[in-house]
């Protein structure tokens, strides 16, 4: 379904060689640790919107992660603003998006068991895959045309915001881009939004879930930033290492519950582990929840504890795990975690996350449930979400959404 739907040549589906390097190249370019520091003003920037949507309408908190997320990829890829969920590259992406989760599902297309089916003509009755992978090929060179067109047109323009794609489409060195790199770029940028808009939100929204249930988390970490803090303002990623508590609050949010629960490997040829044969060809699964939740590793796994990551023998970072590993681990981890950080470190400055209670005076507490799906996100819940104090409602209230 892959080829037939125009994706032969996405990120997602090459397999690894030439073509896959030079996409990484690309992103490497643009995405490494100093790179990613050059995108941290507009990661600010949709902060602050954020804390605003937070203050303005603070039960859709998950909603508002979701909106983040994706507005910041569509910046980081295009330079372009969306300001809610109907800007149509938003609507592009997640419709992008929604045909790949579908087309990927195991055993749902006949065509992966017998792919002669191929040939079968779109009008012949029960080749319904054809027809649905013409119409998402269409909408899939729709979706890569139009927002690289857009930036094509601002560049020419002088007005173009800096993103991934201005970047690799103008050098610094003042090199000529040849045509084939140029479809490269547009390839590779067009898979930015589902690398990283789903990502992102579901790991804030588990951040969100954390918070409401555990509040002397939340307590301990905002005991660290008042002591830090001598004025109100926005924290950035120069703050960081001066905020260890808080830092775990990120890493934490990153294991207590990963966004994907396990990924698929293929060998390139045949691996002798121990005593057993692996032959070339075979599909490898990684499970990261095990080794998110090793007991060995991390002790008591199931319950999230910033302070693991403290102290003499601090547990193993889990972006180790939390982002793929081998040849095809997320080369946007730098961009990914950055936006964590800017995120979760700033709302816990400004905002009191608790539980909702009953007339009666009891509190409510949420069921630790979560999606079942490719990604793993948690299911709809509810909370309290107010500033913390009327100087942090003031800062966030100024900002213009």
């Amino acid at each position: 379904m892959a080829e037939l739907s125009g994706w032969a040549e996405a990120i997602l589906f090459v397999p690894y060689g030439p073509r896959l390097r030079s996409y990484r190249k690309l992103l490497y370019q643009t995405l490494n640790p100093r790179a990613t520091l050059e995108f941290q003003d507009l990661q600010i920037q949709e902060v602050k919107k954020l804390m605003k949507r937070l203050l303005v309408h603070p039960g859709e908190f998950l909603d508002h992660a979701k909106l983040y997320a994706g507005a910041v990829s569509i910046r980081i890829a295009y330079g372009h603003t969306a300001r809610d969920f109907n800007d149509e590259f938003i609507q592009g992406a997640e419709e992008f998006m929604s045909a790949v989760s579908e087309a990927i599902l195991p055993g749902r297309w006949l065509v992966e068991t017998i792919p002669s089916m191929r040939y079968i003509p779109s009008w012949f009755p029960g080749a319904t895959f054809k027809r649905k992978a013409e119409k998402w090929a269409k909408m899939t060179a729709k979706h890569r045309q139009g927002p690289f067109d857009y930036v094509l047109k601002h560049m020419i323009e002088g007005t173009a915001e800096p993103s991934f794609t201005s970047k690799l489409l103008e050098p610094a060195d003042g090199s000529q881009v040849s045509e084939s790199e140029k479809e490269m770029i547009k390839i590779v940028a067009s898979h930015l939004y589902g690398a990283g808009a789903d990502t992102t939100a579901s790991i804030i929204q588990s951040f969100f879930l954390a918070m409401t249930l555990y509040p002397d988390v939340q307590f301990k970490a905002q005991a660290e930033l008042d002591s830090y803090l001598t004025t109100k303002r926005t924290l950035t990623i120069a703050d960081r290492e001066h905020l260890p508590y808080t830092h775990g609050v990120v890493m934490e949010s990153l294991r207590w519950h990963p966004v994907t629960n396990i990924i698929a490997r293929r060998t390139k040829e045949d691996e002798v582990v121990g005593e057993y044969i692996i032959p070339s060809g075979t599909y490898v699964i990684g499970n990261l929840w095990a080794m998110l939740h090793n007991a060995e590793i991390y002790r008591d796994p199931c319950v999230f504890k910033p302070e693991r990551y403290l102290g003499d023998e601090p547990s193993p970072d889990p972006a180790i795990y939390g982002f793929g590993f081998g040849r095809r681990v997320c080369p946007g981890s730098h961009i990914g975690l950055q936006s964590l950080w800017l995120v979760i470190s700033n709302i816990l400055a400004n905002f009191e996350i608790s539980k909702l209670r009953t007339s009666d005076g009891e509190e409510i507490t949420p069921g630790e449930e979560y999606t079942s799906g490719i990604l793993s996100r948690p299911l709809p819940f509810k909370n309290i979400i107010k500033p913390r104090t009327m100087a942090a409602r003031s800062m966030v209230d100024e900002v213009e959404i």
